[in-house]
């Protein structure tokens, strides 16, 4: 019986640990590109502060062929700066850099 119930605390230890990890920078920076890459700039929409890069109309929400290498960041307290190596449609591998704030505990694109 031990077993059993050791293995139940392990799995919702597991479950728990795993619903409460804090997302990372990187990880918003890579879901609003691709969101915004299928053209679903609703859902990029609420992983922004504002809506500075809402000025695109749904019609003007295309999506394009993307492509990202890495991303890093550097975060200093509740701002954080990531450089994202990317090509888009036919272009050559690039660098741009994003700006994310914590906004009530969760990273958001800032401009």
């Amino acid at each position: 019986m031990s077993k059993a119930y050791f293995t139940c605390y392990i799995l919702l230890s597991l479950t728990f640990f795993s619903c409460t990890r804090e997302t990372k920078p990187s990880e918003v920076v890579k879901a609003w590109l691709i969101h915004k890459s299928k053209g679903e700039c609703k859902q990029a929409f609420n992983l922004e502060v504002d809506d500075h890069y809402r000025h695109f109309d749904e019609y003007e929400c295309e999506a394009y062929q993307l492509d990202i290498q890495a991303v890093n960041c550097m975060i200093e307290g509740e701002w954080a700066v990531c450089g994202c190596y990317e090509s888009r449609e036919s272009s050559s591998l690039q660098q741009f850099y994003y700006n994310l704030k914590k906004v009530d505990g969760v990273w958001k694109v800032s401009p």
